[in-house]
């Protein structure tokens, strides 16, 4: 080895331990403890990139991973489905939370018959005017939308189904038939609307028939049993069978306990079988969730009719508190008017009688009961 070589060594140990300092894991082991070496850029980058590289890979939750468009789509027209089934036509707003499934459910799969079954049906409720009348262009849209779900499937019996319910709302009842007679031949079962077009026939014998064969195929659904026992309860109102009419009611109102409708009904076949504390019992509760009128007209009927009992059994002053009750509830009923007026006379309270009488003409100047009392009570009625 030369001189030269010898003297360049200690140049090249030293550099060599340089290299090694520089090149030395970041944990450095120093009597014992771990000490991190912060100044070292190079350092520092390899233990971000090991550290990235340790990571375990994450897995998206199960409900952010791409789904199925077509089980999501037939699970949201399911929902809306749903909704319609607790619908009693008076909740518009499950009628839009249903709207707003099926409108979702064909935005997923836009060729799904049941969205559009069930934007006929919502389109249909929405026509709905009351009093068994319907407005004739809400069901012309849904006979659009029916219409488009045969389109897309022809073997649709849902779609046939609700095509004859609108076709009976539009008074169509021959043609309403058919549609029935295709829905159960593609093995879906009619027998409400059988019912419903037996009572508009007359016969109520296969109506109640009907309505108890669609009790039975009701399967699960709450709605469905709760029409059929809606129809049935309504039959026996017809025929004056008001214990049965409870009992139908009052089964339906169970299957809907947040139903005023269901409430009114039960309250008005519980009026009409003498039972008048529970109807008032009944319709009361009710009104206290939802001012509703049907349910409003039947409580004051309650007291009415509680207030004619007591006052023919000679219980004066519980009739009087029936018949003001009666009053406050519903203004317009004309025949308490007449029966607390002769609770007034009875008392010589002729002040209250005329009082009675003028709120009366408020509301129908030609009454002839309170314009004939008042002219008796001034001495202005002609002689006979």
């Amino acid at each position: 080895m030369t001189l030269s070589k010898i003297a360049v060594l200690p140049l090249i140990l030293a550099f060599t331990a340089t290299l090694l300092a520089w090149t030395e894991p970041v944990h450095a082991r120093d009597g014992g403890r771990k000490v991190v070496h912060t100044s070292r850029k190079k350092s520092t980058k390899k233990s971000r990139r090991s550290s990235w590289k340790k990571k375990p890979a994450v897995r998206p939750p199960a409900h952010a991973r791409p789904a199925d468009p077509a089980a999501e789509a037939a699970a949201l027209a399911a929902s809306g489905e749903a909704l319609l089934d607790g619908y009693d036509g008076t909740d518009n707003a499950m009628i839009d939370r249903a709207e707003s499934e099926f409108r979702k459910a064909l935005a997923t799969e836009p060729g799904l018959v049941a969205g559009y079954v069930g934007l006929s049906k919502v389109a249909a409720y929405r026509g709905y005017a009351g009093g068994g009348s319907f407005d004739d262009r809400a069901l012309t849209r849904a006979l659009t939308l029916a219409d488009r779900a045969l389109e897309l499937d022809p073997s649709s019996g849902a779609a046939y189904l609700q095509r004859g319910y609108i076709l009976f709302y539009l008074e169509s009842y021959g043609l309403a038939r058919r549609q029935a007679d295709r829905a159960e031949g593609l093995g879906v079962k009619a027998s409400a609307l059988y019912g419903e077009l037996a009572i508009k026939s007359g016969d109520r014998t296969e109506a109640r028939r009907m309505f108890k064969a669609a009790l039975g195929e009701a399967g699960e659904s709450r709605g469905r049993k709760a029409d059929a026992l809606d129809a049935l309860g309504e039959l026996a109102m017809a025929d004056a069978d008001y214990d049965t009419a409870v009992e139908m009611f009052k089964g339906a109102s169970a299957l809907r306990p947040d139903s005023s409708w269901e409430a009114s009904n039960y309250g008005l076949a519980l009026v009409q079988s003498g039972r008048y504390d529970e109807a008032i019992e009944i319709l009361g509760y009710s009104l206290k969730k939802h001012d509703f009128p049907e349910a409003r007209s039947n409580l004051a009927l309650a007291y009415l009719k509680k207030g004619v009992f007591l006052h023919d059994s000679g219980e004066t002053a519980r009739a009087k508190r029936c018949y003001l009750n009666a009053l406050e509830i519903d203004p317009g009923l004309k025949p308490v008017y007449r029966n607390l007026a002769a609770i007034y006379q009875a008392e010589g309270n002729d002040e209250g009688v005329r009082s009675l009488c003028r709120r009366l003409m408020k509301q129908d100047p030609d009454d002839p009961w309170a314009r004939l009392t008042l002219e008796e009570m001034a001495g202005t009625v002609p002689p006979h």
